[in-house]
C-alpha cells in the first residue's frame, strides 16, 4: 500500500507569511506612533495659542485706545478685568480675517462673552462645527458691574 500525503506544511511558505505579518504589524505601529506625535504637537500648540489669545483679550490691547484701523494687538479690558464696551464692539464688528491676524494665530477661534445669567452678550469668530481638536479657555471678567464669563474656543 502506497502512502499518500494529504497535506504538507512548507517551512519557507510559513516563514515568508510570518515575515510579512511582522512587517505589517511594525508598519502599523510606526504609523500610529507618528499620528499620535502629530496630534499631541497640534494639541499642545493650540493650548498655548488659546492661553496667549485669552491673555491678549484680557489686556488693554495695543495701542491702548485701538480702533479697527490701528489695532496691532486686540485687548478688550481696561487692564483691570473690566470689559471696555468700545473695544468689544470694535472686536465683534471686525472681519474674521483681520481679527485672526491681530490675535496672531493660525488656528480657528470662536469667542463669546456671557453675562451673569449665562446669556451670550457678544460673539466673534467662527462656530466650531468641523474641528479635529478643540481647546476651550474660560476667564472671568467684569461686564456691566457683574462677574461674567469670557469663553474662547480654538481648533484646527
Amino acid at each position: 500500500m502506497a502512502r499518500r500525503k494529504k497535506a504538507q506544511v512548507w517551512y519557507i511558505d510559513f516563514m515568508v507569511g510570518l515575515l510579512i505579518m511582522i512587517m505589517a504589524i511594525i508598519i502599523y505601529y510606526q504609523y500610529q506612533g507618528n499620528l499620535s506625535d502629530e496630534s499631541e504637537a497640534d494639541w499642545q500648540e493650540m493650548t498655548i495659542d488659546s492661553k496667549f489669545i485669552s491673555s491678549s483679550l484680557m489686556s488693554g490691547g495695543y495701542p491702548l485706545n485701538w480702533t479697527n484701523e490701528t489695532v496691532e494687538t486686540i485687548g478688550l479690558t481696561d487692564e483691570n478685568y473690566r470689559i471696555n464696551d468700545t473695544k468689544i464692539q470694535q472686536f465683534v464688528n471686525m472681519s474674521y480675517k483681520q481679527a485672526k491676524e491681530a490675535l496672531r494665530t493660525r488656528f480657528n477661534f470662536y469667542f463669546f462673552l456671557q453675562d451673569s445669567n449665562g446669556t451670550s452678550v457678544y460673539t466673534a469668530g467662527l462656530n466650531a462645527t468641523d474641528q479635529k481638536f478643540l481647546v476651550q479657555t474660560m476667564r472671568f471678567v467684569i461686564y456691566n458691574s457683574s462677574v461674567s464669563r469670557m469663553v474662547l474656543y480654538v481648533w484646527s
